[in-house]
């Protein structure tokens, strides 16, 4: 099981069956899920650490493989019951992969349900919900790699903003991505 210490840098509140839970990441490969229901004088309950998996390399827009790194997660954001977690491969520091927000579902006890990955751009740092959880806007920072470099070759991932439309978000919901980079200004 993962040893993270407690995370609380970037969190969400998610209310759901009378119960209200805190999703909070630290920048780590895990997501913790606290409830956090009243009465104040209650401690707050950690009921677990969901760890993210192995991360992928996408090789073109269908197809992804494997390359043995892990998710690192950058932000977090909620709607309704529809949690979102921004993630970075561990290793884009040296292979520098594009990131994906991955969706979930949380239920009454606070256990989230898969939805879906959405491959977006390079190392996503920031991704909010509009009024009506039908579009997130998503910040890619684009940070270079180490040395600027991959296998020798010169790197410098872009940048870009880039939005998920998203249909039925309190339903059974579908994802699509548009990026919208910053080519024009270059």
């Amino acid at each position: 099981p993962p040893t993270e210490n407690f995370q609380s840098e970037i969190s969400t509140v998610v209310s759901v069956g009378g119960q209200k839970y805190t999703f909070s990441s630290g920048g780590g490969s895990t997501l913790q899920i606290t409830r956090s229901t009243a009465p104040a004088t209650t401690a707050p309950v950690l009921l677990e650490r969901l760890p993210y998996g192995n991360a992928i390399t996408t090789v073109s827009p269908s197809t992804t493989l494997s390359n043995g790194a892990t998710w690192v997660s950058q932000a977090v954001a909620s709607y309704g019951t529809l949690v979102a977690v921004a993630l970075s491969p561990s290793d884009y520091g040296t292979l520098g992969g594009r990131g994906v927000v991955r969706f979930y579902r949380a239920a009454a006890d606070g256990t989230l349900s898969f939805l879906k990955d959405v491959v977006v751009g390079y190392l996503p740092d920031s991704i909010a919900f509009n009024s009506t959880g039908t579009q997130m806007v998503v910040a890619n920072e684009g940070e270079p790699t180490t040395n600027y470099t991959i296998d020798g070759v010169e790197v410098d991932r872009p940048g870009s903003i880039g939005i998920i439309d998203i249909r039925n978000p309190l339903g059974v919901p579908s994802f699509s991505y548009t990026s919208l980079g910053f080519d024009s200004v270059d």
